[in-house]
């Protein structure tokens, strides 16, 4: 692992990227990008070329690791990339549920859910979801339908964060999920917790999670909505 940490950060490219390998194995790969102002466009929108750079780093490091460290070397023979909205500066880390928050939780089905507010002011709405059983599906991952949930009302929230309370509903216009793969299973000896965190930004998507690798986003205003 240390090997390959080293060939990923310490790699010329990487390192004037501030890329950093945070999780390995056989089968995947974490990769983090924080948000620098040199990566971005006009806007400060993440640059699309440095976006695609992590799922080829992340992919030669796959080989890399499942191979061996004598195999080698690594190229990318073919590569998709959807875009499906711009990464701009991320979510600003406050946690102020707002004047509406409390109430939130109080509507049946987000109840059931255990969805909660996080944040829901000055444009930025975020959610977290419990990982617990009612959520999961036969084979022990968060269920699409509730990810669906988390990020449908983590959209529609993203509107009252930007307007506040008013005369006026919240609703979904449209909602589009590309599932990049199932969630790992929860080890059955491990605690209930978190497991999907939404956010709703006017300024792009950033979001953690303990139990990975599930995270969602959404965007406040004409809203549209990824995981």
């Amino acid at each position: 692992m240390d090997e390959i940490r080293d060939w990923v950060e310490d790699s010329p490219d990487s390192s004037f990227l501030g890329v950093r390998l945070e999780h390995l194995d056989a089968s995947r790969a974490r990769l983090v990008l924080s948000y620098r102002d040199e990566n971005s466009n006009p806007g400060k929108a993440l640059h699309g070329g440095c976006a695609a750079s992590l799922g080829a780093i992340g992919g030669r490091a796959v080989a890399h690791a499942a191979l061996g460290p004598e195999s080698g070397p690594w190229h990318t023979a073919q590569m998709q990339v959807s875009y499906l909205a711009a990464a701009s500066a991320g979510d600003h880390g406050e946690s102020d549920p707002g004047p509406m928050g409390p109430h939130i939780g109080k509507v049946p089905f987000i109840g059931q859910c255990g969805i909660r507010v996080e944040h829901l002011t000055g444009g930025t709405s975020r959610r977290v979801m419990p990982d617990a059983p009612e959520n999961a599906d036969l084979a022990g991952g968060v269920h699409e339908g509730a990810m669906l949930a988390l990020l449908d009302t983590t959209g529609a929230m993203g509107s009252w964060a930007e307007t506040g309370p008013g005369p006026y509903k919240a609703s979904t216009v449209s909602i589009r999920l590309q599932n990049l793969a199932p969630r790992p299973r929860r080890p059955t000896s491990s605690p209930s917790a978190a497991a999907c965190s939404a956010t709703a930004p006017s300024s792009g998507p950033t979001s953690t999670s303990p139990v990975p690798p599930v995270a969602a986003w959404s965007r406040a205003g004409p809203c549209s909505t990824g995981s």
